[in-house]
């Protein structure tokens, strides 16, 4: 780029006056400016091309061609528009100026030339060139720069997609290895062994589990690292986490001998639910509670959740701030060691006999998992004197309400299922097309009771339907032709068109990556077991579905029974409630099912009402946070007519059509209608009944 120096710049003048050329000169030289002169206009032209001035000094009357044509000739080739101009003339008519500036020029000199204001026009428009060449390449750079930076952007963008399929592909290959490994050890367990084979497949078994450990860290840990893991929301009850985790992690504290409790503070109801990542949390809390086992040779380990103290500003009603401890009473860490805590692959040494294994990733992946969540994390430790690891995060505050009979039932529920020797009898088909996975899992099945028949594929899973009925299908996600997603989806079709007994359907999956657990619920499946799976695991989902579906045929019985019993009032009401389900939700509870449709009724209402006003606003996002509170709310008390039509509301609007959504809003509306007269004549019936 050139400074402001006069001896840098070239200035074309052009007069057919030979007398004025000279003058223009000697004025031009006293600034040493380089000069190239020509004396008619297609001259002019050639200097232009051959020198390409940085101003031209033109005498607008010249023979042949004049200066207005040379300037239109110039402003009309992009190679030398740029270029500005300075018209000479000895005329002061008002038309020819006016001509010259719209043709582009940018000034003009009067003759006979006055030396000082010539230059200082030069002068001016010189550097205000220099000053437009400098923003122009400055544009140009910032353009390349943009340009190179969207192309970095998309290799990025290719690179993290290639990554993360790349992740998917590996979690999947490996884990459907480990998945034979880990079985096929554990059908050796189940065999008549010696005492020194019995250890040698045992430790096999343990190093497995370990390396699928390994690998799931490892996952996760990149997935964090490249910010491909997102946190999902939904609905959780936090007594009902903390009961599942101490059902999981007691056994272990037990062989111990340590005691092991949670607590809950008493102004967390225990019917809250909560949104945010469940999973997650389950993780993190689970990774915390397992190393405070691992460092702990006596005592206790303790779990505190309470409320974090705030302001009303920045925490409102409609969200909960809270903070969980991690209490043990065991080997504690020094200052020194704490320092190193949540840094990747970082392992701090103790001064213990004992050597403690592990990855080095845990703590990190917690602290990052944490940080997603908006919380912090931190411990308070002494070496010898055990630690309180905390962390801290905000949750938003559900509408619905959890049954807390659930949780009052669980213990007595879970002693029934170990006291039941006799599972409840099974027709179960396999979908598995690796046959190493199909001999694990037909013999973990026989282990446990069950014959299965096996098919390879979706499409032979389907086909087999046709020709048998079965309680349950064991459904491999990931197969050939038709795979389980799609296999259930049809499965799903097929039930509503011919009006089918709805099927359980369990995926099977080896992939470790996120969003897997709810591709299996959206394609329509009723649960999902990772493999590798133990026998254990796989016994005790089928315990659980076995005791639903044994339930469905006495519920069947029940309703029966309540029908003839009822009055004729509602012998010929139509039932929009599946009370199947809003009887397994209260545990049979008559009098919270008529208080629970009643609040149903009411907050539905409101939502419909809602709804339709984010629609007069064209506020699709508020529009799908009413229909989703809707759908969650239908799906709890079981109308399942009005959880369909949300379905069809949020395609709708996620494809912007507003207008075909009032319709099935109206139609919503409808169906409350209904449910309310069921509501007044079936508890009015029943009720009485049972006083």
């Amino acid at each position: 780029m050139k400074t402001y120096n006069p001896k840098n710049f070239i200035v074309l003048v052009v007069d057919d006056v030979t007398e004025n050329l000279q003058v223009l000169i000697n004025i031009l030289k006293k600034d040493q400016y380089k000069i190239n002169f020509a004396n008619s206009g297609q001259q002019a032209l050639k200097r232009v091309k051959s020198v390409k001035p940085d101003l031209i000094l033109l005498d607008l009357m010249m023979p042949d061609m004049d200066g207005f044509e040379v300037c239109e000739y110039l402003k009309a080739d992009e190679n030398y528009r740029d270029i500005p101009i300075i018209f000479l003339t000895a005329s002061h008519e008002e038309n020819h100026l006016l001509k010259a500036f719209e043709i582009g020029a940018v000034d003009y000199i009067t003759k006979p030339f006055k030396s000082q204001e010539l230059l200082a026009r030069v002068k001016t428009h010189l550097e205000l060139k220099y000053a437009q060449d400098k923003l122009q390449n400055s544009q140009n750079y910032l353009k390349k720069a943009l340009t190179e930076l969207v192309i970095a952007r998309d290799k990025a963008l290719e690179a993290e997609r290639v990554k993360s399929q790349m992740l998917a592909n590996t979690s999947h290959e490996i884990r459907t290895l480990m998945n034979g490994v880990l079985g096929m050890t554990e059908l050796l367990l189940n065999t008549y062994l010696n005492e020194e084979q019995n250890d040698f497949v045992t430790t096999l078994k343990h190093s497995g589990e370990s390396l699928l450990n390994l690998i799931n860290d490892i996952l996760d840990f990149s997935k964090l690292e490249s910010g491909a893991l997102k946190l999902k929301k939904n609905a959780f009850n936090l007594p009902q986490i903390m009961t599942d985790l101490q059902s999981l992690f007691a056994p272990r504290a037990t062989r111990k001998n340590l005691i092991f409790s949670f607590e809950i503070s008493p102004d967390i109801p225990q019917t809250l639910m909560l949104i945010g990542d469940e999973l997650r949390l389950r993780q993190i809390l689970s990774n915390l509670i397992s190393n405070a086992i691992k460092f702990t040779d006596q005592g206790e380990i303790v779990i505190r959740i309470k409320k974090v103290s705030s302001t009303e500003e920045n925490n409102p009603e409609s969200s909960l701030n809270l903070i969980f401890e991690i209490k043990d009473t065991g080997i504690g860490i020094s200052a020194e060691n704490q320092s190193q805590l949540f840094k990747s692959f970082s392992q701090i040494s103790h001064n213990s006999e004992h050597y403690y294994e592990g990855t080095g990733l845990g703590l990190a992946i917690c602290q990052q998992l944490v940080n997603l969540m908006e919380g912090e994390i931190g411990v308070k430790s002494k070496e010898g004197n055990g630690s309180i690891f905390w962390f801290t995060t905000n949750f938003e505050i559900s509408d619905q309400i959890f049954n807390i009979a659930s949780l009052k039932n669980l213990k007595n529920e879970s002693m029934t299922l170990e006291n039941n020797d006799q599972l409840a009898p099974l027709k179960i088909l396999l979908a598995e097309d690796t046959l190493v996975n199909k001999k694990v899992i037909i013999n973990q099945l026989k282990i446990l009771g069950y014959e299965a028949d096996w098919v390879e594929n979706g499409q032979e899973a389907i086909n087999q339907l046709a020709k048998d009925k079965y309680d349950l299908i064991l459904m491999d996600c990931q197969m050939p032709m038709l795979n389980g997603y799609q296999a259930t989806q049809k499965i799903r079709q097929q039930e509503k068109q011919f009006n089918q007994k709805h099927l359980i359907i369990i995926g099977l999956t080896a992939s470790a990556m996120e969003g897997n657990r709810q591709k299996c619920f959206d394609a329509g499946m009723d649960d999902y077991l990772t493999k590798p799976a133990s026998t254990e695991d796989l016994e005790n989902l089928l315990k659980k579905w076995s005791k639903v579906i044994t339930n469905s045929q006495i519920n069947q019985e029940q309703e029966l029974s309540l029908e003839a019993l009822s009055t004729m009032r509602i012998k010929h009401i139509k039932n929009p409630v599946d009370m199947e389900r809003l009887y397994k939700f209260t545990g049979g509870d008559l009098e919270f099912q008529h208080e629970l449709l009643l609040c149903f009724i009411t907050d539905t209402q409101v939502n419909v009402t809602e709804a339709k006003t984010a629609i007069e606003n064209q506020d699709v996002m508020d529009l799908l946070f009413k229909v989703h509170k809707i759908k969650g709310a239908s799906g709890h008390v079981g109308v399942n007519l009005i959880m369909d039509i949300t379905r069809n509301i949020e395609q709708l609007a996620l494809a912007n059509n507003l207008e075909a959504i009032i319709p099935k809003l109206n139609k919503i509306e409808q169906i409350l209608m209904e449910v309310e007269t069921f509501v007044s004549t079936y508890f009015q019936s029943n009720i009485s009944l049972t006083v």
